[in-house]
């Protein structure tokens, strides 16, 4: 498998498949065999496969802790770090411009890289609501966590390192100030998904997220998103665990990118 040297040397490993547009798969697609949450789906056999009959598929070993690439350090999450490593991967991988597919925290990342890069073609955001402004909440919810884990015993070092660096993540955007105002203004081709009963329980804090994405819906619309919600008693991991559901949408939403005529 390729790599590419990160923002600290450390090997990031990555992989592409297939010919034609480029489309990026963020988290929790990876390079290596297996999953990044070990979900009992393949999404290699269920989706990278099946998308690389149509498109030129770039996956990653990310972020870092995800098979073969380097462990997490919880200073290398910084969103400057994450976008600036996916676009070295995109560079190794001869990818100028890209189309983006991520879920949950992947949908994040995606949606900043659509903020601030020229190399996004469009974006698939699944799993989290565009619009609603939820960086504190997300901030809040590690910090539980966290708080949870101290008073663990015997916890493996890359266990504490993962959950100080997605705590990280959240301080670094929330001190930004970016989220609603931004998103709304773009203008490439855009989709977004959640299974309709996609609610997240952790470190004492519930994000409800198929109620916030539906509250935003029509606005969403009205910006040109494409909405679907994924019926069946989803939730955030159901939908991951059910690419059948979500791949067919997802390849004609991207192929119409390329051919109108397709929507």
């Amino acid at each position: 498998m390729p790599t590419v040297a990160g923002a600290n040397g450390d090997p990031i490993h990555y992989n592409v498949t297939g010919a034609g547009p480029n489309i990026f798969l963020g988290y929790p697609f990876t390079a290596s065999p297996g999953n990044a949450d070990g979900l009992p789906v393949n999404l290699r056999e269920a989706v990278v496969e099946p998308l690389s009959q149509r498109f030129r598929v770039i996956t990653a070993d990310y972020p870092r802790g995800i098979g073969e690439t380097a462990p997490v350090q919880a200073h290398m999450l910084t969103i400057d770090h994450v976008t600036s490593e996916l676009e070295l991967v995109a560079d190794a991988a001869g990818a100028d411009t890209f189309a983006w597919w991520g879920y949950s925290w992947g949908g994040i990342v995606g949606l900043y890289l659509a903020c601030t890069s020229p190399r996004l073609t469009s974006l698939v955001v699944g799993g989290w609501p565009p619009l609603a402004p939820l960086i504190s909440v997300m901030l809040k919810m590690c910090r539980g966590v966290e708080e949870e884990l101290s008073h663990a015993e015997g916890l493996p070092r890359d266990v504490i390192e993962s959950v100080a660096s997605f705590r990280l993540f959240y301080e670094d955007l929330a001190g930004r100030g970016w989220g609603p105002q931004q998103i709304s203004a773009l203008s490439l081709p855009r989709l977004t998904y959640v299974g309709d009963k996609d609610l997240i329980r952790q470190g004492g804090t519930e994000l409800p997220v198929t109620s916030l994405w539906m509250k935003e819906r029509a606005h969403l619309d009205r910006l040109g998103w494409r909405t679907h919600l994924i019926e069946g008693g989803l939730n955030h991991e159901g939908v991951i665990e059910a690419p059948d559901r979500v791949l067919p949408l997802v390849t004609k939403f991207l192929l119409s990118t390329l051919d109108p005529a397709t929507s």
